[in-house]
């Protein structure tokens, strides 16, 4: 019995150490994209980029709707009971919810800038398109890592939202200033 405990201490561990070189990888990876933003977008469009950034972060939290939590759980117990289609179903079911929430939030962000002038900042409408774009983005992957957490990849769960997520958003977002023309030349 002490050989099992000493055993999973020493997983729990390995597992502590590589979770914890994930987040430092993906401070860094932050830090690095935050420079290079700053120095290519300028201070104004910078700003913009950040509030991108932080609205998208907000509008999210709804969207999710707490299921990258169910997800965990309900694969983790498909996958005990060796339930493949139910695994299979509840993310089907959480992906069709989370799209619909997406969708509905988008045209209240959509109809909220048209009639009564929200997100506005500095009369750059495109950034609600951004921020409507990057919402199902960002809830989706939640999704997808909490599938694979719930599969037991502890640390693999994690790469998709500290380092894939930052990339992908930064890269849509470059591309909607870019075709803007906001980018400083």
């Amino acid at each position: 019995m002490n050989s099992l405990i000493g055993n999973s201490n020493l997983g729990f561990f390995k597992t502590g150490l590589i979770s914890l070189s994930i987040r430092v990888l993906a401070a860094g990876l932050s830090f690095f994209l935050s420079v290079l933003l700053a120095r290519t977008l300028g201070p104004e469009s910078y700003g913009n980029y950040a509030w991108i950034i932080a609205a998208v972060m907000i509008v999210a939290i709804p969207a999710q709707l707490g299921l990258p939590h169910l997800i965990i759980k309900e694969i983790a117990i498909a996958k005990k009971n060796h339930d493949w289609a139910s695994a299979s179903g509840v993310v089907w079911w959480a992906n069709l919810v989370v799209i619909a929430f997406s969708i509905v939030i988008g045209f209240i962000n959509l109809i909220g800038y048209y009639f009564w002038g929200w997100w506005e900042v500095n009369e750059n409408y495109f950034l609600v398109y951004a921020v409507v774009l990057l919402v199902p983005v960002l809830s989706l992957g939640a999704l997808r890592a909490a599938a694979i957490r719930g599969l037991g990849g502890i640390n693999i769960g994690q790469i998709p939202e500290v380092v894939f997520r930052p990339l992908i958003m930064m890269i849509l977002v470059f591309f909607l200033f870019r075709t803007r023309g906001a980018v400083d030349e």
